[in-house]
């Protein structure tokens, strides 16, 4: 029934070379499941694999709350519109600045530039996939839940890709002791810097902004050199705070003789009782790993969770030199 349903209505083409894949996968799940979950106390994270949607905003770096955030339940009206401008959850207005997110800095370049060799996030679903989420949303026994398209090259190494929901479960800090006496030493380091500046020879006057003393009265004060303990602080890098999503998991598409696509996707919910932390979770999983082929649709399911994969085999000589016409063509 759900092939039925997803299936596209066009023989697909022959695929050239592939140089890059174009993934698209779709999370839904079954509203009339009564597939029991299974009870945890903790919950797996996902925070190993990289996350091309923006990290959520929290209230502070310290506070063990989630954000205020809620999940959509849109009117079709709402739905038509949000599909003829091309947003659907978790879509971001700009692709991340690196692709670690486990890096304080990118790493330094010791290979030549090569963009086709990046993972690329995709704003845009593509016709197929739109269809299939519009379908999903308008039909009874099934709700779209999340969608993720990125391009990565059709050669090793393959990322292990994030695919989560905006829906905060928990949050979780392991390093919050670390973190208060990180920020209790950043004070002290600015009361530090604040009393060498007070003793240094000049005098600011606040009416003419000049600085009188010594050094001739243009020139701009030196800027003070950065302490050992300054150094330190530097050097102080703790990790974020771990997000715990109602949707998460991962999905990896990787290449031997055939291409495979993995995945290992929950669906959690929390329990509580009195106190505002929770004191166990429930949790559907959907763990699959196959041979897939390109150009078709794929279902993957469960008793509760369902994917849909979208696979598009991409020739960049081919694009490039499409590209490369219209530019031609529109010349004069």
């Amino acid at each position: 029934m759900v092939l039925c349903l997803f299936a596209p209505s066009f023989a697909p083409p022959l695929a050239a070379a592939d140089d890059r894949y174009r993934i698209e996968v779709l999370i839904f799940r079954h509203l009339d499941s009564e597939w029991p979950p299974r009870d945890v106390e903790r919950l797996r994270d996902f925070s190993y694999a990289l996350d091309l949607q923006p990290r959520p905003v929290l209230a502070a770096d310290d506070e063990l709350a989630p954000a205020d955030i809620k999940p959509s339940h849109d009117s079709d009206a709402e739905l038509e519109e949000r599909l003829d401008q091309r947003q659907f959850p978790g879509d971001v207005a700009a692709p991340p600045d690196f692709l670690n997110p486990l890096l304080e800095d990118p790493l330094e370049e010791v290979v030549p530039y090569q963009p086709w060799a990046e993972v690329m996030w995709i704003e845009e679903m593509s016709d197929v996939m739109r269809g299939s989420w519009r379908r999903l949303h308008l039909s009874a026994p099934f709700r779209p839940l999340q969608f993720l398209a990125w391009e990565q090259n059709a050669e090793g190494p393959y990322p292990t890709m994030r695919i989560r929901n905006t829906e905060i479960l928990v949050v979780e800090d392991p390093w919050v002791e670390q973190r208060a006496e990180r920020n209790a030493r950043k004070a002290a380091a600015e009361v530090a810097k604040l009393s060498e500046q007070g003793d240094k020879d000049g005098v600011i006057d606040d009416d003419t902004a000049v600085v009188y003393g010594d050094a001739h009265e243009t020139a701009p004060p030196a800027e003070p050199e950065a302490t050992d303990a300054q150094n330190d602080l530097m050097a102080d890098v703790i990790p974020d705070p771990l997000i715990k999503f109602v949707v998460d998991g991962t999905s990896r598409l990787r290449k031997s003789r055939f291409l495979h696509l993995e995945l290992d996707m929950v669906l959690r919910t929390a329990l509580y009782e009195a106190a505002p932390i929770p004191v166990g979770f429930q949790v559907h999983r959907l763990r699959q790993s196959r041979q897939i082929k390109t150009m078709r649709m794929e279902y993957f399911d469960s008793p509760v969770i369902g994917v849909l994969a979208w696979i598009t085999p991409i020739d960049v000589d081919e694009e490039a030199e499409t590209e490369g016409e219209t530019v031609t063509a529109s010349g004069p």
